[in-house]
C-alpha cells in the first residue's frame, strides 16, 4: 500500500442554521422553511432554492438559506457549489462565524487547506471559543504538513472541551505523522476511553502499533475498527497489509483485500496492497497484474512500481523490473529500506 498505513482525521460537522433566524410568519406558513432544514440534502437543496428565489427573505434569513444549501452541496461532495453558497452567506452576514467555518470545511473537502485555514482563522476571530473550528483548523494544518501548529490547535480544542474525543484522535494523528508513536497511542487511548465506538481511533491506533512492530496489537485494533464499522475500507486494507507483513496469514490477508475491493473495485490502495500480498505469497504474475491495475489508477504510486519491479525480476524480466524499481526510488527514495523492514529485499 502507499508509504505506510493511513490514519483518518475526524472533522466536526458543518453548522446548520435553523428557524429562529427567519421571520415568524415564514416559520408558520412556508413549507420550504422546514425543507431547507431537512436532513436529506436533496430535499434541503429544493427547499432552500425555493426560499432564495422567493424574493421574500430578509438578509439574515437569506444567508441562512444559502448556508443550509451550501451544507447540502458539501454533503454531496459538490464543493464548488457549496463554496459559492457560503460566499453569499458571508456577503450577507459578514460577522457570522458559522458561515466562515462552513466554507472552511468545504475548502477542506476540495483539498484547499490554506483557504480552509484562513476561513477557520476568521471563524475563531469572530467566536474565540469555537471548539470545532480549532479542531478542524488543526486537521487542516495536519493535512498541510504543519504538525506543530496542528497540535497547538488541538491542544486548545481539548482545553476548551476536555471530553472532546475527536480532538484527542486528531492530535494522535498529528503525533503519528511526526513519528511520535507512543504519544499518538496515548491520545488514541484517550479518544477510545471517551468514545468507545469511535472506529477511526481504533484504526489509527492500529497503524501506530504497526509502526512500533506490534503486529498482533495492530491486527486487534484494526479488527475492532472493522467490527464497529463493517465495510471500513481503510481498516480492511490496512489489516490486509499487516497480515501480509506477518507473512503467515496470506489467505486472511487476501480475504480482507478482496472485501475492500468488493466495496470499491477502483481503490488503488487496495489493489496495491493485494499486489503486495501476492508478491509475498510468491504469486508474481498476479502481483504484477494488481500493481499494474493500481498504477493505471495512480501512475505515481511508488509502492506499486516497486513491488511490480521486484515481481518482474522474479519472472525473468530484469530490464523491466529495474526500470520500475528505479522509477519507484525516484518517487520515494526510502522505499528500499521501508520494504526491507517488511521482509522484502531487492535481489
Amino acid at each position: 500500500m502507499r508509504s505506510g498505513l493511513l490514519t483518518l482525521a475526524v472533522f466536526a460537522a458543518v453548522a446548520l442554521i435553523l428557524g429562529p433566524m427567519r421571520p415568524a410568519q415564514a416559520l408558520i406558513f412556508d413549507p420550504n422553511v422546514s425543507r431547507c432544514e431537512n436532513p436529506n440534502p436533496d430535499v434541503r437543496i429544493l427547499g432552500c432554492t425555493a426560499l432564495i428565489q422567493s424574493g421574500q427573505e430578509t438578509d439574515k434569513s437569506l444567508a441562512a438559506s444559502f448556508n443550509n444549501r451550501g451544507m447540502a452541496y458539501n454533503e454531496k461532495g459538490e464543493f464548488n457549489l457549496a463554496i459559492a453558497d457560503f460566499d453569499q452567506a458571508i456577503r450577507l452576514t459578514p460577522d457570522d462565524a458559522y458561515a466562515f467555518y462552513n466554507r472552511g470545511n468545504a475548502h477542506v473537502g476540495s483539498n484547499q487547506y490554506d483557504l480552509a485555514i484562513a476561513d477557520f482563522d476568521q471563524a475563531i476571530r469572530l467566536k474565540p471559543d469555537y471548539t470545532d473550528a480549532f479542531n478542524n483548523r488543526g486537521n487542516a494544518y495536519n493535512n498541510n504538513g504543519q504538525y506543530d501548529l496542528a497540535i497547538a490547535d488541538l491542544d486548545h480544542a481539548i482545553l476548551l472541551k476536555p471530553d472532546y474525543a475527536f480532538a484527542f484522535n486528531n492530535r494522535g494523528n498529528a503525533y503519528y505523522d511526526k513519528g511520535q508513536y507512543d504519544r499518538a497511542i496515548a491520545d488514541f487511548d484517550h479518544a477510545i476511553l471517551l468514545q468507545p465506538e469511535l472506529a477511526t481511533a481504533f484504526n489509527s491506533r492500529g497503524s501506530a502499533h504497526f509502526y512500533k512492530g506490534q503486529y498482533d496489537l495492530a491486527i486487534a485494533d484494526l479488527s475492532q475498527a472493522i467490527e464497529l464499522k463493517p465495510g471500513y475500507v481503510n481498516a480492511l486494507n490496512s489489516r490486509c497489509f499487516v497480515r501480509a507483513v506477518v507473512g503467515q496469514q496470506f489467505d486472511l490477508a487476501l480475504a480482507d483485500c478482496n472485501t475492500s475491493l468488493g466495496i470499491n473495485a477502483n481503490d488503488a490502495d487496495s489493489l496495491d496492497t493485494r499486489g503486495f500480498v501476492y508478491f509475498r505469497a510468491g504469486h508474481y504474475a498476479r502481483a504484477i497484474e494488481d500493481c499494474s491495475a493500481a498504477l493505471a489508477l495512480d501512475p505515481k504510486l511508488a509502492t506499486s512500481l516497486y513491488i511490480r519491479g521486484l515481481a518482474k525480476q522474479k519472472t525473468g524480466d530484469s530490464a523491466g523490473g529495474a526500470a520500475d524499481v528505479a522509477a519507484a526510488i525516484g518517487l520515494a527514495p526510502t522505499i528500499v529500506k521501508e520494504y526491507e523492514r517488511y521482509g522484502v529485499a531487492r535481489d
